[in-house]
């Protein structure tokens, strides 16, 4: 178990005594600790972490970009004093290799200001000594993917994180304030900081050892605080979900508190919770890992949410509750947890929300306090499936009520709106979801655990319905046959293709850009760097694919409707081009002759599953081209007619991942070459019309299709790979 602080401490209102006392003393000397460096940055030679370094005096003013002067003077053995002032940054903050160094604000908290202008990053990965990042105020939201500050400090290192604020967030792919490096085998103190509106995780440091005390995360999606490997611990620390939650593009809104992700024993001490009923809002503290072990002590929680203070995931978590404190009109249980002193409902100590009190000084207009709650949905993203309803653009009016009656719990998805959608739990365990006036082409989503096992749609309207992505009936969804009234789900009319290019290996450098219009419209595909490349709709109706930077044997792709009507890239190169699946070349795209220009590999003989845009590797899977078991589907697999196999592998043997596929051609499951662990029978003959829907549990399923992979869509842990295209 983790280390046993202040286990029988006095206790006064949820706080012990020497809690409080060692809580105001924390932040008194780090308040002092601050002063001290300020007071002595233009006086003393040598200062705690070496020669004081004051760059005011190397020429540095308010307004200038502050990048350089880091850059030259934040290295082992120099305390780097930054004068008060608005400064601009470029994304440049890199600590030393080894060794003591500082890099301080001076004046009082949030006098030192970086303005983000390219990415809110940086790196310290000394291996030992101790690096001090303190008393710098990031200000501006992160214009670029992959925020973050990230730190892999060497065993022997120790790395210390004070009153460091980021109050205007980042929501682009992948973007967090803190995030520790799998490398990550020292030490680091993330104390009096603040960080709000991060989209993909606030603190992402479920690697290492990592103990953060006093700080404030305020409405950070995933997690507020990730905890893993290295034994973790938070201390005094206030987590806040009471506004909108942002997401990164590649999730969707479930802010968990403090997620326990990987295994380690862990400590919750002191800390306050505060969960509005606001969408997007997750519990409190998620038990995610197995083997992971910890204590929650004198802790405070208000939770107006449905979801639990304490979700519980794991098979074999090992926590306790002492002397934790639970209020709110939501869910106050602890799944998972030994409950020795807890404290429910009225009697129970109310959080602290006063932010100054965490972080020894008062947040400006960069963050808000808590509000006073809201009535606004819920939508967690803890449930098994995700329904969504599109009412027909030529229905005659609103769809009164149409209703879907599941085996499980419900909620309310992205698209319903809950002042008149209804759920309703039913006598027999079952709950009824209510879409209540739906507009022509409106749409309407819920979330729900288990399976359909009714619905009701008035007669005369038309409503398309998919299930985790993939589109289905009404009737296929309680497992009746069609009817005759039951029209199928609309399509849109124009067909998918899609273009993949390989620079050649024996190309100079880089293809600068190499771009191709088409008539339709045209989105990223699996391969391509969509923080790079580019997508541009033509005032003519037409799109212009962008791919930026093609490195020599790399590809691209994208997916797009219509025809290829023109190209362009540098003639020194070599790029070769193919149409779902089947090499061609530019000039046959848009009826040139092959001396126009451009790339022509003169590899293309006709057939549909030997692109000469791949690595050079043939279908080499172990399946024959006849597959048989007791199953329904089709099991005789053609590799000339579906020359393509696609394979979801389990990667994590505890759990179950959901996965939707969708192809340009047909597809059809190959159970000879799945693993039996990976095969789901109610899954079994969800495979047709080029749309599949999956389970897979500790093992793997593959499928074998033709043409091109539209999307893939994976909720859970798996490995997708693809083979022949």
């Amino acid at each position: 178990m983790a280390s046993d602080k202040a286990n029988a401490d006095e206790q006064t209102g949820g706080v012990s005594r020497r809690e409080a006392l060692r809580f105001l003393g924390t932040a008194a000397a780090s308040a002092a600790t601050l002063g001290a460096f300020g007071s002595t940055a233009s006086a003393a030679p040598n200062g705690e972490f070496g020669t004081v370094v004051d760059l005011g005096t190397e020429g540095l003013s308010s307004g200038d970009e502050i990048d350089p002067y880091i850059d030259e003077f934040f290295v082992s053995g120099n305390e780097v004093h930054i004068p008060p002032g608005e400064y601009e940054w470029n994304g440049t903050l890199s600590g030393p290799d080894e060794g003591d160094a500082a890099l301080v604000g001076d004046g009082e908290i949030g006098d030192v200001v970086f303005r983000v202008n390219s990415t809110l990053g940086g790196e310290f990965a000394h291996g030992s000594g101790t690096v001090l990042f303190q008393n710098v105020t990031f200000r501006g939201a992160n214009p670029e993917p992959k925020a973050g500050i990230t730190f892999a400090v060497g065993s022997d290192g120790t790395l210390r994180f004070e009153h460091i604020r980021a109050p205007d967030g980042a929501s682009q792919e992948e973007d967090r304030f803190l995030y520790a490096d799998s490398e990550h085998a020292g030490e680091a103190f993330v104390r009096n900081c603040y960080w709000q509106g991060f989209g993909n995780n606030g603190a992402y440091t479920d690697n290492g050892r990592v103990v953060y005390e006093n700080c404030v995360s305020h409405n950070n999606n995933i997690a507020g605080i990730r905890l893993g490997f290295g034994d973790s611990e938070v201390y005094n620390s206030l987590v806040i979900i009471d506004g909108e939650v942002p997401t990164d593009g590649a999730n969707s809104a479930n802010a968990r508190g403090i997620r326990l992700r990987e295994p380690g024993d862990h400590v919750i001490e002191n800390c306050d919770f505060v969960y509005r009923d606001v969408s997007g809002a997750g519990s409190p503290v998620e038990l995610r890992a197995d083997e992971t072990a910890g204590v929650m002590r004198n802790c405070r929680v208000l939770n107006e949410t449905g979801q639990p203070v304490v979700r519980n995931k794991s098979s074999d978590a090992s926590w306790s509750a002492e002397n934790v404190h639970i209020s709110g009109g939501g869910n106050l249980e602890l799944e998972g947890v030994d409950e020795s002193d807890v404290t429910r409902g009225d009697g129970a100590t109310p959080p602290r929300t006063d932010f100054e009190e965490f972080l020894g000084a008062p947040i400006d207009a960069g963050a808000s306090e808590p509000d006073s709650g809201g009535t606004s949905e819920t939508t967690p993203d803890d449930y098994e499936n995700n329904v969504v309803l599109h009412a027909s653009p030529d229905n005659d009016g609103d769809v009164a009520e149409l209703s879907l009656t599941v085996s499980g719990d419900a909620d309310y998805g992205s698209e319903a709106e809950a002042d008149t959608d209804l759920i309703t739990a039913n006598d027999d365990g079952t709950t009824t979801m209510t879409s209540v006036g739906l507009d022509p082409d409106a749409l309407d989503s819920f979330l729900f655990d288990g399976e359909v096992v009714d619905y009701s749609l008035p007669d005369g309207y038309v409503v398309d319905v998919s299930l985790n992505g993939t589109v289905t009936t009404f009737a296929e969804l309680v497992g009746e046959e069609p009817s005759d009234t039951e029209e199928e789900p609309s399509e849109d009319t124009a067909e998918e293709h899609e273009l993949r290019v390989q620079a050649s290996p024996d190309n100079p450098d880089d293809v600068p850009e190499l771009s191709v219009t088409v008539s339709g419209d045209a989105e990223y595909g699996p391969e391509s760097e969509t923080d790079t490349d580019r997508i541009v709709e033509n005032d003519d109706g037409t799109t212009t694919v962008v791919s930026v930077g093609l490195d020599p044997d790399a590809v691209d792709s994208y997916v797009f409707t219509g025809e290829v009507v023109d190209y362009e890239f540098p003639g020194e190169y070599d790029v070769s081009v193919a149409i779902d699946g089947e090499s061609t070349t530019f000039e046959a795209l848009v009826g040139e002759s092959s001396d126009d220009g451009g790339s022509d590999d003169g590899s293309s003989d006709g057939s549909t599953d030997d692109g000469s845009t791949d690595d050079g590797s043939t279908d080499d899977s172990t399946s024959d081209d006849s597959t048989s078991d007791d199953s329904t589907a089709d099991d005789t697999t053609d590799d000339e007619a579906l020359p393509n196999e696609l394979v979801i592998e389990s990667t994590d043997a505890d759990s179950v991942t959901a996965y939707t596929v969708t192809v340009s051609g047909d597809v059809v499951k190959d159970n000879a070459s799945s693993t039996a662990a990976g095969q789901f029978d109610r899954f079994e003959d969800v495979a047709r019309d080029g749309k599949v829907i999956g389970l897979v549990h500790d093992g793997a399923d593959v499928y074998r299709y033709s043409g091109s992979v539209v999307e893939v869509t994976v909720d859970g842990n798996a490995d997708v790979s693809l083979q022949g295209v």
